[in-house]
């Protein structure tokens, strides 16, 4: 994946970086959490405005290993990126994405964030990036209960239950979310 993400950068047509208009970029993440190794790369085509923010869209893929599993996805994200515009070769940047990705061994899709920060060399960027995603699990339970149809009063005038009724019976479904939080390390470079 690593040799496609540096071949990926070298093929793609390196221009004289320009004040606003159409750019691209292309981003790998290596990340860690609860023993999975995860790693996404991404390339993305969006706008980039006086070198200041860079607003992108793309395709993603992901590979996870871990804890007995390996998990590989695919999708898209969107994402914004702040550069911090001082006189210097090295520039300050932060950014956000959000994005849907679809998990092959488990046949389910989510969405997932994320927020990150580091610093832009020229056209390369390095950071840090927090990925956050959630998994919903649900229960299943049964319950039945007895209503009794009609009611009958005594002489005393005491309200009585007769023996005729009707059981109901339904399934109720209860849903646990749990927020995953993945460290990563990013490199990326735009073209």
């Amino acid at each position: 994946m690593l040799l496609c993400f540096c071949l990926l950068a070298i093929a793609s047509p390196v221009s004289a970086q320009k004040e606003s208009g159409f750019a691209s970029g292309a981003d790998l993440m290596l990340g860690y959490s609860d023993k999975v190794f995860s790693t996404g790369l991404g390339y993305d085509l969006g706008y980039k405005w006086k070198n200041i923010a860079y607003l992108g869209v793309g395709p993603q893929v992901g590979f996870s290993t871990g804890s007995g599993q390996s998990n590989f996805s695919c999708g898209g994200y969107g994402k914004l990126r702040v550069t911090i515009p001082i006189q210097t070769e090295i520039k300050p940047f932060v950014e956000g994405r959000t994005g849907y990705s679809y998990d092959f061994k488990n046949e389910k899709g989510k969405m997932f964030y994320g927020a990150g920060a580091g610093v832009k060399f020229n056209k390369m960027v390095i950071g840090v990036y927090v990925g956050i995603s959630s998994t919903t699990t649900e229960t299943k339970s049964t319950y039945s209960y007895y209503q009794p149809t009609s009611q009958r009063r005594d002489i005393t005038g005491k309200t009585t239950k007769t023996p005729t009724g009707k059981w109901h019976t339904g399934t109720t479904v209860d849903k646990d979310t749990e927020w995953h939080f993945t460290p990563n390390f990013l490199i990326g470079f735009e073209f």
